[in-house]
């Protein structure tokens, strides 16, 4: 709990080792599929199982993942066996042995955290659905929380489940493309941002008005 308020008492690279190990720990007890089927066998109304089996329509990435994960809640620390439908509604072949599991994950972080103009730059002619753009780039290429946005219980909903996502993909040691800007990670934090931090967000904007401290009267005056 000390190292919550003192973290720089462990230089970072043992931070993760420890993290890590927490992590392994707590995937020994949720994923340990051969204690999950002796319970099963114990208990035939138990059903226990240490998957959770999802069947994910590629043309419905974002939808199907929200509707079927997010109910999951802890859940989903277990393992998450997927089964993809391709665009002719027909199931694809494959044996998830991790290899489809982090390609769900790769997907559904791209499709989900990306702005749409990203997305079209990136794929091209493909298909994408249709959902709010619930992140947008700063003039730095990271990613900022989509401010023009309505800020709905159901919006809150969504963003429950990104940040189960990415804890997701922590839980499992998936790497993750998106970075976010310095600013919003002070607020997951709660840390208190300054005018300093506006430079991590948008630097012209900073410089300018960073500006307006050293200006005399004069020159605010013929500004307007």
């Amino acid at each position: 709990r000390g190292l919550a308020y003192v973290p720089q008492a462990l230089n970072f690279d043992r931070r993760v080792h420890l993290f890590q190990s927490l992590l392994e720990s707590d995937k020994a007890r949720t994923q340990d599929e051969a204690a999950a089927f002796q319970q099963m066998m114990m208990n035939e109304e138990g059903g226990f199982s240490a998957r959770e089996r999802v069947t994910i329509r590629r043309d419905a990435l974002y939808t199907d993942s929200l509707n079927r994960l997010n109910p999951l809640g802890k859940r989903l620390r277990k393992k998450v066996q997927v089964t993809f439908v391709n665009k002719h509604g027909m199931e694809e072949a494959g044996i998830d042995g991790g290899g489809v599991q982090k390609e769900f994950f790769d997907e559904l972080i791209k499709d989900a955290f990306l702005p749409r103009e990203v997305k079209e730059e990136e794929e091209g002619d493909v298909a994408i659905e249709q959902h709010p753009d619930f992140f947008v780039e700063t003039p730095l290429q990271t990613l900022q929380v989509n401010a023009a946005l309505d800020g709905s219980n159901d919006l809150l909903r969504n963003y429950e489940f990104l940040g189960r996502v990415l804890a997701k993909a922590m839980y499992e040691g998936i790497l993750v493309d998106p970075q976010f800007c310095l600013p919003f990670l002070n607020k997951l934090l709660g840390k208190q941002n300054s005018l300093d931090d506006l430079c991590n967000l948008d630097p012209e904007y900073y410089r300018n008005l960073k500006s307006l401290r050293y200006m005399n009267a004069n020159e605010i005056r013929e500004l307007g």
